[in-house]
């Protein structure tokens, strides 16, 4: 039973993972259609200093 369950978190975890960066290409996208300077996107393990 427990190897199903693994299964299932790491599908969720990356579908979560996939939903975060395509909804970060569309920021992007609205973006560059409206000819706004582009935002800097920093990934949760770099750092900001």
């Amino acid at each position: 039973m427990e190897p199903g369950w693994e299964g299932t978190t790491t599908a969720a975890q990356e579908e979560a993972r996939k939903e975060a960066i395509i909804g970060l290409l569309r920021a992007l996208v609205e973006d560059s259609r409206r000819g706004v300077q582009v935002r800097v996107f920093l990934a949760r393990w770099e750092i900001l200093w």
